[in-house]
């Protein structure tokens, strides 16, 4: 996409003062495209032993991105707390909401995705798959994250990230 502006300072300083606002909004309009809203959880699962201080079970993941509305969008795969996963996309309505135990059903619930006007995807880990290389901007997205999410969002790369991952209360194994 190509733009001109002509700005024409023959007509006083008020014409410049315009013509930098417009370009500005030119600018903020070509600017970094919309963030990708990441959310992930966990959730231990206790084995029920009386006395055992670590679980033989590994923690299950929840994962969801927000993206612009109407967006294409695919997934090529999540790195989570050191680990790549290969990964699938569906469509989620929001709000998302879970039962605060999935177990003991108390009717607490725990709202992992308010409700928004854009589009909503859970992030379904389908196995560990190696990934050898990662750029230098990806490397530094893993170092500063336990979660990334690799998207192609409207043909471009994009990346969901999490600081952290919230760990939701507990749940006994069944």
């Amino acid at each position: 996409m190509g733009w001109v502006l002509r700005v024409s300072t023959g007509r006083g300083p008020g014409a410049l003062v315009v013509g930098l606002a417009a370009l500005s909004m030119i600018a903020g309009a070509m600017a970094e495209p919309s963030p990708i809203k990441t959310y992930v959880y966990g959730r231990a699962t206790l084995s029920g032993i009386p006395g055992t201080q670590s679980s033989p079970f590994a923690p299950s993941y929840l994962l969801y991105v927000e993206v612009p509305k109407g967006s294409a969008v695919t997934v090529q795969g999540v790195w989570l707390r050191g680990k790549y996963y290969s990964a699938s996309l569906r469509k989620v309505a929001s709000p998302v909401v879970v039962d605060r135990d999935p177990v003991v059903l108390t009717g607490e619930k725990e709202t992992l995705v308010k409700k928004t006007a854009n589009d909503a995807y859970a992030v379904v880990l389908e196995g560990e798959s190696p990934r050898e290389t990662y750029s230098h901007s990806e490397k530094q997205l893993l170092a500063s994250h336990e979660a990334v999410v690799f998207l192609t969002v409207d043909r471009s790369p994009r990346y969901g990230t999490a600081k952290t991952v919230k760990m939701l209360k507990p749940a006994a194994a069944p």
